[in-house]
């Protein structure tokens, strides 16, 4: 049977009143100003989560060096060498320098974004060239290659506040570890941002220890992440100044006197929910900001023209129709007043609702067979194609793409609720750190499709023993699994169930990449001397380790 459409406009052809075109049009607006502030919300989401995501793409390669780094300088003060040994026994400084460049080589190979790594010695005891440096990117001839040993600059031939020395002498002065401002690295021919670490024996600073990321390449991944065609994004370091390849020597895109215009509201982590506004050379632009982990910010740029073209015009458009529609109410009548106003007034409810982020709420009147209904089925599809997209988004930002569990993003947001929960005195919980091992033997030898199949495989025998909700892919080669609930009371019983699930006879086993082979370590949530959930991760990363060079003793 086919149904009847109901005009509006036979309805209310016979009466005409002039407060039914002032109540059009205040239901009108009213739906236009609800709708510019639901666009205004969702964009200004869309460019924060996709600052954060480009972010943390960037901080994964920053945070893969700076735990290759801390691992090292523990590494070099646990060798059991003194102070006054490694000053006046050749022989035996020798010896040491052999174990560090051991154990860095390996390390530094399974560092993601590494180029170069190096160990340098404290002119106040030492010689002031002593010491090494490895690169695979030394006179850009060798990138991609393996390292290769490349001349140690001469600290003597600089002033200790020289910037070109900064790698040394800043993390010496300050006692701990550092990120080095970007610079440009004569020897190694390439603009570079380092992290380093001061190694102590004895109390006294011998060294330092450090590695070298390819500078442009962070730039490189930056750049690719913009929105928009008129978008744009870089680097600022702490002082306000633009970092880039560009600002080590070449001429600057981006003008210094841009960034000023808004480098008072660069404060806090990110921008979260603000779409920060300004004007630049007669343009309204827009922008959004997040804190690297090496305090660096990354900005997105696009201009606001851009930005919201398709809103301006939706609204231009609604208004239209508002307009038109309450001229047409103008002409037709004041007796069904009542039956025109209180399903608009149901459906603007529902908008408000809508708007506030509520995207469960019912959309009345879409049964009816006028332009009322319309307007709520059209109005009930875009809520759908909103909580599609926010759940496809959500998806994308949480889960890792190669195995399909939690990824780094997840794995903070869940540490960030265990730290609430250790504030309010109810943790209790332990983390599993899983490294894989012959990862980059696998990839150089079988290719890198070769590799992920590797990791799928790891993964799969990891999610054999625990949920997949709580297993994280936090590295390229490295998951942690979070520990709670029921299972914490099993945890070394799960441990151990893992471990020999991992335990695999070579021989019956058909591929190498079947083989899989990871080192392990667990730690528990110590209320009595944890601060934080971090202490924990350290505890699980260093039984990893111990596990992994338990493991490499029993190759040997």
């Amino acid at each position: 049977m086919t149904k009847v459409y109901h005009s509006i406009k036979s309805k209310y052809t016979a009466f005409l009143v002039l407060g039914v075109l002032l109540a059009s049009l205040l239901v009108g607006g009213s739906g236009v100003f609800l709708m510019h502030k639901s666009i205004i919300k969702e964009t200004t989401t869309e460019m924060n989560l996709n600052c954060h995501m480009e972010a943390e793409i960037v901080n994964d390669a920053l945070d893969s060096s700076e735990q290759s780094v801390k691992f090292m300088r523990q590494y070099a003060q646990r060798l059991g060498v003194e102070f006054e040994e490694l000053v006046s026994d050749d022989q035996a400084r020798s010896a040491y320098d052999e174990k560090l460049e051991a154990m860095y080589r390996g390390i530094a190979s399974n560092t993601s974004g590494n180029m170069s790594y190096y160990f340098r010695y404290n002119p106040e005891y030492f010689a002031p060239d002593e010491g090494f440096l490895f690169s695979k990117a030394h006179g850009r001839a060798t990138m991609g290659g393996g390292y290769i040993p490349v001349e140690v600059t001469d600290l003597s031939q600089f002033d200790p506040d020289d910037e070109d020395v900064e790698w040394f002498f800043l993390p010496v002065s300050l006692g701990h570890g550092t990120w080095v401002t970007p610079y440009w690295g004569d020897n190694l021919q390439m603009n570079m941002i380092s992290y380093v670490e001061p190694v102590f024996v004895d109390r006294k600073i011998i060294g330092v220890v450090g590695m070298d990321v390819d500078f442009d390449r962070v730039l490189a991944e930056v750049s690719r992440g913009k929105m928009y065609k008129s978008g744009y994004a870089f680097l600022v370091g702490e002082d306000g100044a633009v970092l880039s390849s560009k600002s080590l020597g070449e001429k600057e895109s981006i003008g210094e006197e841009e960034v000023a215009l808004f480098a008072d509201q660069l404060r806090g982590y990110s921008s979260r929910n603000r779409l920060i506004a300004y004007r630049y050379n007669g343009i309204d632009k827009r922008m959004v900001y997040y804190m690297l982990n090496n305090d660096m910010k990354l900005v997105h740029v696009a201009d606001e023209a851009e930005i919201f073209a398709g809103q301006n015009q939706l609204i231009f458009n609604e208004f239209m129709a508002a307009l038109i529609i309450a001229l047409v109410l103008a002409f037709i009548g004041y007796r069904f007043t009542k039956r025109l106003t209180r399903p608009l007034k149901r459906l603007s409810e529902a908008a408000i609702l809508a708007g506030t982020g509520d995207l469960n709420v019912e959309i009345p009147g879409q049964d009816r067979q006028d332009e009322i209904g319309n307007l709520a089925r059209a109005f009930h599809n875009t809520v759908v194609h909103i909580q599609q997209y926010v759940d496809y988004v959500q998806n994308l930002a949480y889960k890792d793409a190669l195995t399909d569990v939690q990824n780094k993003a997840a794995y903070d947001m869940s540490m960030e609720q265990i730290d609430v929960d250790i504030r309010m005195g109810r943790a209790q919980f332990a983390l599993i750190m899983i490294d894989l091992n012959r990862l980059k033997k696998i990839n150089d030898t079988y290719g890198h499709e070769i590799g992920n199949r590797y990791i799928i495989n790891l993964c799969s025998k990891i999610t054999d023993i625990f949920a997949v909700e709580t297993v994280y892919r936090i590295g390229g080669d490295e998951f942690v699994v979070l520990i709670k609930g029921d299972d914490y009371a099993q945890r070394e019983d799960l441990l151990e169930r893992l471990r020999r699930h991992l335990e695999v006879d070579p021989s019956q086993v058909k591929n190498p990449w079947d083989n899989v082979s990871a080192a392990t370590g667990m730690s528990e949530f110590d209320p009595e001397n944890d601060g934080g959930s971090d202490e924990v991760f350290k505890r699980a990363d260093e039984a990893m380790y111990e596990n992994k060079l338990e493991m490499k003793a029993g190759r040997a």
